[in-house]
């Protein structure tokens, strides 16, 4: 089935985190770069985005940085298999010199995955958001009143 790729979700699932102590496993930065590469993934856990492009998507200053950071999230595992794999590849330029291209990861899915909502989700999302702003809206009215004309029950 083919995806809308504008209204996808990243789905961090409960039970590795709150049974099986995930975690532990993983430090606040390995979070972090795995929420930023989960953005790219495709249903089977796979994406290709640039370093440059995660560098951004992260807030990194160098690419030195997310390299570091890649690998050191491909090192954790977790129930025994690997949180990210990754495939390095390389191309050989027209003077014989070795030039990496794109890398492909693969995010483990019992741990993160992407779904798109049902049609009645979203329009059950679309109802509370418009409840949200009108409450939102009936407080920035009521606060505009001064105090001593404000009703009181």
């Amino acid at each position: 089935m083919k995806t809308n790729k504008n209204n996808l979700y990243i789905q961090l699932w409960r039970n590795p985190i709150f049974y099986d102590l995930l975690l532990m496993f993983l430090t606040p930065t390995n979070l972090h770069t795995l929420i930023g590469l989960s953005v790219f993934m495709d249903e089977e856990g796979c994406c290709n985005p640039s370093q440059g492009y995660l560098k951004s998507i992260l807030g990194l200053t160098d690419i030195g940085s997310v390299s570091r950071r890649v690998t050191a999230l491909e090192k954790v595992k977790f129930k025994g298999k690997s949180v990210l794999t990754v495939e390095r590849s390389r191309k050989v330029n027209e003077k014989g010199n070795i030039r990496y291209a794109n890398n492909r990861y693969r995010i483990n899915q019992k741990i993160v995955s992407i779904f798109t909502p049902h049609k009645k989700t979203l329009v059950r999302r679309k109802r509370q958001m418009e409840k949200i702003n009108k409450m939102r809206e009936e407080v920035k009215r009521h606060m505009a009143i001064p105090t001593n004309e404000r009703k009181t029950t």
